[in-house]
């Protein structure tokens, strides 16, 4: 397992011994404060309500909680490979999130009813999207939702990912508006960039062309390792010739 920020592992394994520290230190000023007041006898049965044990869980809940996230944060990635099934297309499904959308002139949907969700244009763009993607196993998917400008998702094998990315933006996170051109333009550029240099794909990124693998990359993991070493080949003879 690797990091991608290893120091914040570092600090989520000092987190418990920071949390202990803090707790022996509040424990020794309890301890001096309520030394001032009178006996330690007497005082113990005045504030007999209080749970030392109770105190002893929360800190020990707050060091696993703050633990488990600067371990989250440190993004732990477990290298591996996959086979991935391709059948070739490659399909951008885009979603309109303009506030017209919002209007409520369709029907319930049994999963509106069943999520208990008001029915708007909206959610059934969204439904009907879904059950696009759910149709195209082995395909990639490329989502782009947009109002006055339109935001995407790279080319992706991962139908789950697509669907989140449709279900998560909502109107108030893109300006407001309907502009199809820009729409349009993102689109061609996740599927072909290398056919509209006049649109400025290269603002967007240049993620694959149509249907073929992502440059340097194979479909089949037994020739990746086999082409990247053959680019890198070529690369040093290109460096020995220049």
């Amino acid at each position: 397992m690797t990091f991608v920020t290893p120091w914040l592992v570092w600090a989520a394994a000092a987190v418990p011994v920071a949390v202990l520290a803090l707790h022996l230190h509040d424990r020794a000023r309890r301890r001096a404060l309520t030394g001032r007041l009178g006996e330690l006898p007497v005082i113990g049965k005045v504030i007999a309500s209080a749970s030392p044990g109770r105190r002893v869980a929360k800190d020990a809940l707050a060091a696993l909680a703050l633990g488990l996230i600067a371990l989250g944060a440190a993004r732990p990635q477990v290298a591996g490979t996959r086979q991935v099934e391709l059948h070739g297309l490659d399909l951008v499904v885009a979603v309109d999130v303009s506030k017209s959308m919002l209007v409520d002139d369709v029907g319930p949907t049994r999963e509106m009813v069943a999520r208990r969700v008001e029915p708007s244009r909206l959610g059934r763009a969204r439904e009907l999207a879904r059950a696009v993607i759910d149709e195209l196993p082995g395909d990639r998917i490329a989502p782009v939702v947009f109002a006055a400008a339109a935001a995407h998702f790279p080319l992706t094998e991962d139908h789950l990912v697509a669907s989140n990315f449709l279900r998560d933006l909502d109107p108030i996170d893109l300006p407001q508006g309907s502009n199809l051109a820009e729409v349009f333009r993102v689109s061609r550029c996740l599927l072909r960039p290398d056919l509209y240099d006049d649109l400025g794909c290269a603002r967007i990124g240049r993620r694959g062309h149509g249907g073929d693998p992502l440059h340097g990359e194979s479909l089949d993991p037994g020739r990746a390792s086999a082409t990247a070493r053959r680019s890198s080949s070529r690369r040093s003879s290109a460096a020995r010739r220049s």
